[in-house]
């Protein structure tokens, strides 16, 4: 079975077998899913659009290239 994330799921990057993350992102960068995306390369819909904490919006980002964060460790405010 193939993991479908939902829109506003919190991930980081990780360092896969395919060498290094798209958009020149460090292993570890946090984001939020914005959207699943059509990849052309594979023909699936196991890619994603993110919102990278830097600001940056990654495009097709595969979710083998994603793993999902379980809890936060932020104190309430």
């Amino acid at each position: 079975m193939i993991l479908q994330l939902k829109r506003g799921t919190l991930v980081k990057g990780r360092q896969t077998y395919r060498g290094t993350l798209p958009n020149h992102l460090q292993e570890g960068t946090h984001g939020i899913i914005l959207e699943q995306v059509f990849d052309p390369m594979n023909g699936s819909h196991n890619a994603y659009k993110v919102l990278w904490n830097n600001g940056e919006i990654g495009t097709n980002i595969w979710i083998g290239d994603l793993e999902v964060v379980e809890k936060c460790n932020a104190e309430p405010l």
